[in-house]
């Protein structure tokens, strides 16, 4: 793996220390949820918000919030309403990380990746009201409905 990053080794202690990490950064900091995870209404099959939605414009700099491998880039398995996306399964196979609506994906499936490394860019693909990132925690290899409040699992794992 390439040099760290001073973003990475700040994330990297932060999740060391078990502090929330945020999967964009806007102007240097994390972007705002706007959408929680929960969140009920008719916008949704499951009748409730599985992720996480953070306003940002597009372009804004993705990361990942865990050690892991890439398991899917591009539109995947997960639907076409998500759009571009990046998958992660993290490092204790426990949870998949999505990051979904993306412009542009800087990682390859099968590549490693830890705390605050870049994945990609926000933008507005599949179904969106605007640029954002959707953030959703899945058990690992769970199907849509076996999501987990992604606030905890951004903690620690």
């Amino acid at each position: 793996m390439p040099k760290r990053t001073p973003l990475e080794r700040r994330y990297i202690r932060r999740r060391l220390a078990r502090k929330m990490l945020n999967p964009v950064r806007v102007d240097g900091h994390g972007g705002t949820v706007t959408t929680p995870y929960g969140r009920r209404g008719s916008l949704w099959k499951l009748g409730y918000h599985t992720g996480e939605d953070f306003a940002c414009p597009t372009g804004s700099q993705i990361v990942a919030v865990s050690w892991g491998r890439v398991i899917a880039v591009g539109t995947t398995d997960w639907g076409p309403a998500y759009g571009m996306m990046v998958v992660i399964r993290t490092g204790n196979k426990r949870y998949d990380y999505a990051y979904c609506h993306l412009s542009r994906v800087d990682v390859r499936i099968g590549q490693k990746v830890r705390p605050g490394m870049r994945l990609g860019l926000t933008g507005e693909t599949g179904n969106t009201t605007g640029p954002h990132l959707h953030f959703e925690a899945r058990t690992a290899g769970g199907r849509y409905g076996s999501d987990v409040a992604p606030r905890k699992v951004r903690r620690a794992w």
